[in-house]
């Protein structure tokens, strides 16, 4: 190893007396459970001695920085906690003086756990500091799911409770699941919501809540001045509770994130590059000073036993590239749709139902549900259309969205995008009951997707087609670094989701992303969904790569009789000659998007009619 961490017990601040001025540049962030002395050497810059000491319990983070030509500044999240509680109080007592409201927040805990009893008391203690009322619940180990259940519906339905938390884990023998999703959103205060992280996955919609560790993560990032737009950061961990929503909230600051888990290899190759790391695994000493850039922040959030991690054999490159035949593909899914809507048929009588709704006159919209149709009705799908003018009122589509709803030969509703500006796209797409969102748009079914342990309904049909690609060409992905190349709700961002449960280590490029190339070269995996006709080119390409190309663009070309020709992101003359395999512009993801709307108004039909 280059660099070399040690920890021991330090009482004596005559180090920490004699350490020059610090600089603000960069940071390097502990765990405070316990008192250490950091020794690290590296080729770079000289051997450097950090001198901390036991905080108090309260404390929540420390973080150190660590230059070539200074040392350490520390992070203080205890003061910055103690600001935060200040502003708290005091609107807190504004709003009390101004409206007679004091907050509350309700705690349920199950079972006798002695860690989880002290969590609960120590949140008793800091809501009473701050002015907020505290309500708990302490039930026996051995209570029923049903009882947890009637307490959590008694403080949805009370007014002077404003937050719910239920302290994990829960016995055995009750479904954590059911549990946390009874609390009701708006007091969801812990921001586990399935709903919750749907919209904090989605562009463009906000979430009621943020998770809490992760927001904190944020908050000191901010509180110091670190500019996190721009900037390459990687999250080490993938956990429901931090990693995923912290990757999340670092997107929507405009970085360009990396997820490190397990299954990812030689992860310090990836932490090297990045000017921000969140380590969430558990595993102390995980991150050595040589997988550290130099003056990178580094947001330590993890207190546990270190663990060895294993990484499997490398890709193996093939010699020229394979073409990934989207349209062969598509139509194997559609003879296995026809040959299992044909035995439901004869089985119950129940024929698949989809219905299309457009608004306006587009023509480009209009081709599309005349494709959409004539695929339905090849496999055997109903297809009911609705084509309403473009001066259509908002109400008179969500009265067609509640029929369909409730129509019971429906089995998929599909909003035709775009909606005329008048409209408020994200009101009428939340109207489709989840059930029918064959789509996989709602922020609940995004939410679920983007949660270890939790199973969406249905997965968008375009992110859903690149993936069974890579399955039924035999593309392994587990333990392979994955790049996506955009981050649109449509494509990007459940492409990178999608890959992520695939055991993948995923990179979102996106606009604000500088050297995208630098990130793209190391990828075995490349999925682009960018828009940009050719933006890949084959300097970007690590040779053996995969590349699926999501991208249909026109551009100009006098030789067509079209005046043009459709094309990818993806330079496929140069990537050709690089990749090991890559689809075709056009006949490679587009074809598998429609097979994938086909199947999931299957899976909608035989889940409604408990067909198997």
């Amino acid at each position: 190893m280059a660099s070399m961490m040690m920890f021991t017990d330090c009482s004596s601040s005559s180090m920490a007396a004699r350490l020059p001025p610090l600089s603000p540049r960069s940071f390097f962030h502990f765990h405070p459970s316990m008192p250490f002395h950091l020794s690290l050497t590296n080729p770079t810059f000289p051997r450097t001695i950090i001198t901390f000491h036991r905080p108090s319990p309260s404390s929540s983070v420390i973080t150190a920085a660590m230059t070539t030509e200074a040392f350490a500044k520390v992070i203080d999240g205890k003061s910055v906690a103690k600001e935060i509680r200040d502003e708290i109080t005091a609107e807190i007592s504004r709003m009390k003086d101004s409206i007679g409201i004091v907050p509350g927040l309700a705690v349920i805990l199950v079972g006798d756990r002695k860690d989880s009893a002290t969590y609960v008391r120590n949140k008793k203690k800091a809501s009473e500091s701050v002015g907020v009322n505290s309500y708990e619940v302490f039930l026996p180990e051995n209570s029923t799911e049903e009882e947890v259940l009637n307490y959590i519906s008694n403080f949805n339905d009370d007014p002077s409770v404003h937050g719910i938390l239920i302290q994990l884990p829960l016995p055995s023998h009750m479904n954590e699941q059911n549990i946390l999703n009874a609390v009701c959103i708006e007091k969801d205060v812990d921001g586990f919501h399935p709903l919750n992280i749907g919209r904090l996955a989605m562009r463009g919609r906000e979430p009621l809540f943020v998770p809490c560790t992760p927001k904190g993560c944020i908050e000191l990032l901010h509180r110091y001045g670190v500019n996190i737009k721009g900037k390459r950061a990687v999250v080490i961990g993938r956990s429901n509770i931090v990693g995923m929503p912290a990757a999340l909230l670092l997107q929507r600051e405009d970085a360009t994130v990396s997820v490190v888990h397990s299954r990812t290899k030689k992860p310090e190759e990836i932490t090297k590059q990045a000017d921000i790391i969140i380590a969430a695994v558990g595993q102390p000493n995980m991150v050595r000073g040589s997988w550290i850039k130099p003056g990178a922040v580094i947001i330590d959030v993890g207190i546990n036993p270190v663990e060895l991690v294993y990484y499997a054999a490398a890709m193996t490159t093939e010699a020229f590239a394979k073409v990934i035949d989207g349209k062969s593909v598509a139509k194997e899914i559609r003879d296995e749709i026809t040959a299992e809507i044909s035995r439901m048929k004869d089985s119950i009588g129940i024929v698949p139902g989809l219905a299309v709704i457009l608004v306006g006159d587009r023509k480009d919209s209009a081709t599309y549900v005349r494709n959409k149709k004539k695929a339905s009705e090849s496999v055997g799908v109903n297809s009911y259309e609705v084509f309403l003018p473009e001066n259509s009122t908002e109400e008179e589509v969500l009265n067609y969205i509640s029929n369909f709803n409730d129509d019971p030969s429906v089995h998929g509703i599909l909003i035709q995008l775009p909606l005329p500006s008048h409209m408020n796209e994200q009101n009428i797409l939340n109207a489709v009951c989840i059930e029918k969102d064959v789509d996989g748009f709602h922020p609940l079914n995004i939410g679920r997707l983007a949660m270890r342990g939790r199973e969406p309904l249905f997965v968008p049909c375009t992110p859903k087609g690149c993936i069974e690609l890579l399955h039924r060409y035999g593309v392994n992905i587990k333990g392979k670094r994955a790049v996506v190349i955009g981050r649109s709700n449509i494509v990007g961002m459940p492409a990178a989701l999608l890959l992520q449960r695939e055991d993948a280590t995923v990179s979102v490029v996106h606009s604000r992303t500088k050297k995208p190339e630098e990130i793209t070269k190391q990828a075995d995996i490349i999925i682009a969904a960018v828009g940009q006709p050719n933006m890949v080119r084959g300097s970007w390409i690590k040779p053996g790569a995969v590349i699926i190309d999501v991208g249909i663009n026109p551009v100009e070309d006098a030789k067509s009789p079209r005046g043009y020709k459709l094309v990818g992101d993806v330079c496929y003359e140069e990537a050709s000659k690089i990749a090991s395999a890559i689809t075709p512009v056009p006949g490679g993801v587009g074809p598998m998007t429609i097979a994938m709307l086909l199947l999931n108004t299957l899976i909608s039909a035989k889940r409604a009619h408990n067909f198997q």
